[in-house]
């Protein structure tokens, strides 16, 4: 998918989805305020191409990305639909509305608990888990979503002694580590930890009205 069309194409071919979807030529003003004055600037305006994704469940808008306004284009609606689709699969939910933007999940998701690194390797790729990420200097979470889990055997030739458990390497989009890090918690510690780049916390995924 590189287009609107194909967002909308890729919705109304996949009636399990729950929505539908339509395209339309849109027009957004670009007139701007002369600074130091109480005049504006009349602009040429900028045209483009309207998304409306509709629920069929609650019969009203759930996504509207306008690629006349400066700041949307279509990998906004190819992102939301990823998002869509992984949230129908794993939580069986429809999106709500919440400040302006489509939440997937219903009731809201949000984050919970955080996990144990024993409450972590009991868990099932494919399990949505709560990431925050922050950079060392950075006075906001580069990584703060429902993010799925990939867990893969990372053994590397090491010979387990009885009763070892097996090195596992957690990945999720963006970030990954291993449970053989040094600065990773372990057993029922609670995985917040600074790895020397990040402070990461892993948390479960709650829900609520």
């Amino acid at each position: 998918m590189r287009t609107l069309h194909d967002v909308a194409k890729a919705i109304n071919d996949d009636p399990s989805l729950g929505i539908t979807a339509t395209v339309q030529k849109s027009w957004a003003s670009t007139d701007g305020k002369v600074a130091g004055t109480r005049f504006r600037r009349q602009g040429k305006g900028r045209t483009g191409l309207k998304l409306v994704v509709t629920s069929v469940r609650l019969k009203r808008p759930v996504c509207e990305v306008d690629t006349a306004q400066f700041y949307e284009n279509a990998r906004d609606a190819i992102e939301w639909l990823e998002k869509w689709r992984r949230f129908v699969r794993h939580f069986h939910r429809v999106p709500t509305m919440g400040e302006g933007h489509v939440v997937p999940g219903e009731p809201k998701v949000s984050r919970g608990r955080v996990l144990t690194a024993k409450q972590l390797r009991a868990l099932p790729s494919g399990s949505f888990v709560w990431v925050r990420v922050k950079e060392h200097g950075e006075d906001f979470y580069r990584m703060n979503d429902a993010l799925p889990l990939t867990k893969t055997d990372c053994n590397e030739g090491r010979i387990l002694t009885i009763g070892q458990e097996m090195p596992i390497n957690y990945a999720f989009p963006g970030i990954d580590f291993d449970s053989t890090d040094a600065d990773m918690p372990t057993g029922d510690e609670r995985l917040s930890w600074d790895d020397g780049e990040n402070e990461i916390s892993l948390a479960a995924v709650s829900f609520s009205h």
